[in-house]
């Protein structure tokens, strides 16, 4: 029994281990396809970068830049970037000027709006015109992600990824943020290239799991609710996270620790049938020796049926005629020719007595 148990356990274990190595597989397998599409989005925004440092007469104007985007981002299947600026409170009215446009915010309903006093503003100044980077003059300084992307020191070489947000209700993603100067009439201006990078664009690159659930920078639009395996990642100075629910043990594999028990029992259902007539058989056997034991007289054993009962007698009787050795030598003993009346004494001693001469063997 204990070896039927421990093997119903160990069978348990082995198929909920293969289940968690098979689980945490596909999480490094959907880990790796999201990571290379956080490597191509930072491709496209670096190539935006250099366009906009590219020496173009008169510098990138706002058609320019969405045309270029579109061309470039559409084949990824991304479509939202904008240049923007940073600009202090003090410039803001000069800002205003030079771009003809007021820098807005939008509310949550989609309206915009003039924005509110505040210390400094994050300006796009060139959009596409694709949510959630809508018109020129839209301020990001709302989005703590973007601001803090842009104080990041690496951000003036590498591209920076900023952890996931639900811009004004729309699609959860993140923006990838650089550093790019821009080059209008010969003066440099700085700003930062940003591209909004949709979390379903990130997921459905992970083609082997039907569910998973995307954490970066500790933040998860959602959650799989379920017990989960991880596989984590750095990628653009940012900490990501992917879950892949834990796969339930299938098939052979959990059926067999059933079968290993059921057999088990089985077995020791037998064994203890087995050793159940074993004692009876032994209990039997031991009242017929005691029985033989305690009379010296002849004992005849019959069974119900008849024909085996009379085969039982006549085998009985035949026993009470002594030996031919024994019949010679009581003839000549009673000098009779013949033998005497020999009765047996003793069935299971084999002693034999001779009632005219009282020869015994």
């Amino acid at each position: 029994m204990a070896v039927t148990v421990a093997g119903f356990v160990g069978a348990r274990f082995d198929g909920q281990r293969d289940a968690r190595r098979e689980s945490e597989h596909r999480a490094e397998i959907a880990a790796t396809e999201i990571r290379g599409r956080i490597d191509q989005a930072g491709a496209l925004a670096d190539s935006l970068r250099r366009f906009m440092a590219g020496a173009v007469r008169g510098g990138v104007t706002n058609g320019q830049f969405a045309s270029i985007a579109s061309r470039w981002l559409s084949p990824a299947d991304l479509t939202a970037a904008a240049w923007i600026e940073q600009v202090p409170a003090s410039r803001r009215a000069t800002y205003e000027r030079r771009i003809g446009r007021q820098i807005v915010v939008a509310d949550r309903g989609g309206r915009i709006a003039r924005a509110g006093p505040r210390a400094s503003y994050l300006p796009a100044t060139l959009v596409t015109g694709i949510p959630p980077m809508t018109v020129p003059g839209l301020d990001f300084a709302s989005e703590p992600g973007v601001a803090a992307a842009i104080g990041r020191g690496r951000t003036l070489y590498q591209v920076t990824a900023t952890s996931l947000a639900r811009p004004r209700d729309e699609l959860a993603g993140l923006f990838l943020v650089q550093s790019a100067q821009r080059l209008t009439n010969g003066t440099v201006q700085p700003g930062y290239v940003a591209l909004f990078v949709p979390e379903l664009w990130l997921r459905s690159s992970a083609t082997g799991t039907e569910r998973l659930e995307l954490r970066v920078g500790g933040v998860s639009s959602e959650s799989i609710g379920t017990s989960a395996v991880h596989s984590r990642f750095t990628d653009a100075g940012q900490r990501f996270d992917v879950l892949v629910p834990l796969e339930s043990v299938q098939g052979a594999a959990a059926a067999l620790p059933w079968i290993i028990l059921a057999g088990g029992l089985v077995v020791v259902a037998l064994a203890g049938v087995a050793e159940i007539y074993a004692a009876r058989r032994a209990r039997a056997k031991a009242e017929v020796d005691r029985l033989f034991t305690l009379s010296p007289d002849l004992i005849v054993i019959a069974g119900f049926d008849p024909a085996s009962a009379a085969q039982e007698v006549g085998r009985a009787n035949a026993a009470r005629i002594p030996p031919a050795r024994d019949r010679a030598r009581c003839s000549a003993s009673s000098g009779s020719g013949r033998f005497g009346d020999l009765a047996r004494t003793s069935w299971r001693a084999g002693w034999w007595r001779c009632r005219s001469c009282w020869w015994s063997r």
